[in-house]
């Protein structure tokens, strides 16, 4: 893999390069398709940028509150930009909570708005799955596949392409397939979701993992299950066409 990439004398972290690449290329994109939405570009952008911020800051208070002796022999470390002193789901779940209090406040449709994301999560999925596979984390079991990848010792599945493939043909369908007019507010998320879970939950088949439940079934793999199932019921909700919303005019 390659972890680092090298810039003459500059050495930089790969993985952390890819997701800073993709929340820019994620970014632009929904400002672009934003009007689809019929979303104000910028107010995306305010929204992005706060629950980065949010979600960083998140992310170290979070470690903190759960390690506060990394911290005890240098106070100044709280302010260390390692990514590994991070909690990823902590300040993903404040993130979200700062994202949803911020649209609350400006009275737009939390469904319109998820859909007008779709874009940048589509694209964030595509460089997480890159920055695994620069990271050789995420691996695959082992396989005598001609495309098998040498890792840790063994031949194994680029489970980390499988699932940028994936993500590639999930970003395809919502964000160039599909025409928002015809359907529900809520139904491109969903569909992301549902396309997203569908992909992982296959493709996990292939990772090697330790998370097993039970008689050997797979954690990841029945959280894809539960994901999927939800928002597969969810896509049935909003795949209505919008006709049937409207009034009838011809009774008023």
């Amino acid at each position: 893999m390659f972890p680092v990439i090298n810039f003459g004398s500059l050495s930089l972290p790969a993985p952390e390069l890819i997701l800073l690449l993709g929340f820019w290329l994620g970014s632009v994109l929904t400002e672009r398709k934003s009007k689809h939405f019929k979303v104000n570009s910028n107010l995306v952008e305010k929204v992005l940028w706060t629950c980065l911020l949010a979600g960083l800051i998140g992310a170290r208070l979070s470690f903190i509150s759960r390690y506060p002796s990394a911290f005890q022999e240098n106070l100044l470390s709280v302010f260390s930009l390692n990514p590994n002193l991070l909690d990823p789901a902590g300040g993903l779940l404040i993130s979200a909570a700062v994202g949803f209090i911020y649209i609350s406040q400006k009275r737009i449709s939390l469904w319109v708005f998820l859909d007008s994301l779709t874009p940048f999560f589509a694209v964030m999925a595509i460089a997480l799955s890159f920055s695994n596979f620069a990271a050789g984390t995420g691996f695959g079991t082992s396989t005598t596949l001609p495309w098998g990848i040498s890792l840790w010792g063994e031949l194994r599945h680029p489970v980390q392409i499988y699932h940028l493939a994936g993500g590639l043909v999930a970003l395809y369908i919502t964000s160039y397939r599909i025409q928002t007019s015809e359907h529900q507010p809520g139904f491109t998320f969903v569909l992301f979701v549902s396309l997203t879970s569908c992909f992982r939950l296959f493709f996990s088949g292939f990772q090697e993992t330790a998370s097993l439940v039970g008689d050997g079934i797979r954690l990841p793999q029945l959280t894809y299950w539960t994901i999927l199932a939800i928002s597969l019921f969810l896509l049935n909700k909003h795949n209505r066409p919008l006709q049937m919303e409207k009034p009838d005019e011809s009774q008023e």
